[in-house]
């Protein structure tokens, strides 16, 4: 059974001064709303009497907006829009309108007794008068109140919108800058030099797989999510380049069913996971370097071998660093990454293709 999570919210000054204003336009409303339908003469309306509706006013009011204010909070934490959103407003409509009705009900029952027990007569007139208009004023005030937070939310996911695009550039850069490197080229250029002269075919090859793979970054660089069917195409390119260099000290076993291929990830996601495991380990023909795909739930996972290098690997230490902060940012967890004995896992959630 889910867990209801309850919280109390903190009443601001804003607020405060927003009772009070509603308090006093409700309160005159019904002055003016007594004179001009209810045909009361201006000499019947006296001080006291103006007083009455105005304190009357303002307990129903803060009554109102306070419970309203605990219902919005509550429906907030347990039922956020964007989440099933026609039950959220089937939800709110009905708590507000019972409870609404009910705090009026009680707080009239009572003002009446103590101020005019003996016009027993008008109470139903009076009562079905300030509940109709009671809940008028609590609808508006709660449609208004909830417009403000929506166009706060809208406000704040351009702004959440443009950050991750400007940190989907950053950790795209950071891979590119780790790709085009002089190492990555001068190896890459030995080996193609040593291919033209034994194998032209596979030169040629190795050129158009070389071309895909920043080809790949660069079609990329303003997609925060792309198919995993893509970024597998763009791995498939990068390992080709990495298997002629290692050979058979590199084996990659991909075990991803077709169902998920149109799942979405943040691009070069599975990139530099391989380039972690390539970085930090050693591996060569007689002790290769294994790298599973594999799916695991709702999640892939991507695990190697683990034989730390001796000698000291120059690294900045950013490269899952900026993952995990490229997933926070589009509203999924963390991926996870754990350090085992034998080998590395990293567990990356997948987006749905919507």
């Amino acid at each position: 059974m889910a867990e209801i999570k309850w919280t109390t919210p903190r009443i601001l000054k804003t607020e405060i001064v927003v009772i009070l204003i509603i308090a006093f336009f409700a309160g005159s409303y019904y002055t003016i709303y007594q004179l001009i339908v209810e045909n009361v003469e201006p000499a019947g309306l006296d001080v006291g009497t103006s007083l009455v509706n105005m304190g009357y006013s303002l307990l129903i009011t803060a009554s109102l907006y306070l419970g309203c204010r605990f219902i919005w909070n509550f429906l907030q934490v347990n039922l956020p829009w964007g989440h099933r959103n026609w039950t959220r407003i089937i939800a709110e409509a009905s708590m507000v309108l019972v409870y609404s009705t009910v705090v009026q009900f009680i707080i009239l029952t009572l003002v009446w007794v103590m101020l005019f027990p003996r016009e027993v007569d008008n109470y139903r007139k009076f009562y079905f008068t300030n509940i109709i208009f009671g809940n008028t004023i609590t609808i508006v005030v709660t449609l208004v109140y909830e417009g403000v937070v929506l166009f706060r939310q809208w406000r704040e996911s351009l702004v959440l919108t443009e950050r991750l695009k400007k940190e989907n550039v950053q950790s795209q850069y950071e891979s590119l800058r780790q790709q085009v490197n002089p190492h990555f080229l001068f190896n890459s250029l030995n080996v193609l030099s040593s291919l033209i002269r034994v194998d032209p075919d596979k030169a040629e090859r190795f050129v158009d797989e070389f071309a895909s793979v920043y080809r790949y970054i660069l079609e990329i660089q303003d997609k925060p999510l792309i198919s995993l069917r893509e970024e597998l195409r763009m791995l498939e390119s990068f390992l080709y380049l990495q298997k002629i260099r290692f050979e058979e000290g590199l084996q990659v076993d991909t075990q991803i069913p077709p169902e998920i291929l149109d799942r979405m990830i943040p691009p070069l996601t599975l990139l530099e996971l391989v380039n972690n495991a390539l970085k930090h380990n050693r591996f060569g023909r007689g002790e290769p370097m294994h790298i599973v795909l594999e799916q695991d739930e709702n999640k892939l996972l991507v695990r190697n071998d683990r034989r730390t290098r001796k000698e000291t690997v120059r690294s900045t230490g950013t490269g899952l660093i900026n993952l995990k902060r490229r997933f926070v940012l589009m509203g999924a967890e963390e991926p996870e990454f754990l350090l085992l004995t034998d080998r590395f896992e990293a567990r990356i959630p997948l987006f749905q293709e919507s």
